[in-house]
């Protein structure tokens, strides 16, 4: 399991640290979908998770 990035905090400065951090569009999407649902994609009505096990990405 990878460490967690932190929203502020944990941005790659150079380009080959770019790479690095995100070798794919998966591990993109994987630091976006993190910082814009910590907590999972919740429902603000019910608060339950609402993916169903559906992978986003």
């Amino acid at each position: 399991m990878e460490p967690k990035l932190l929203s502020g905090q944990d941005y790659p400065n150079p380009y080959r640290e770019f790479v690095k951090m995100f070798p794919d569009n998966t591990a993109c999407a994987t630091f976006i979908k993190s910082l814009r649902w910590p907590k999972g994609f919740i429902c603000l009505i019910t608060e339950k998770d609402v993916t169903h096990g559906y992978d986003w990405s």
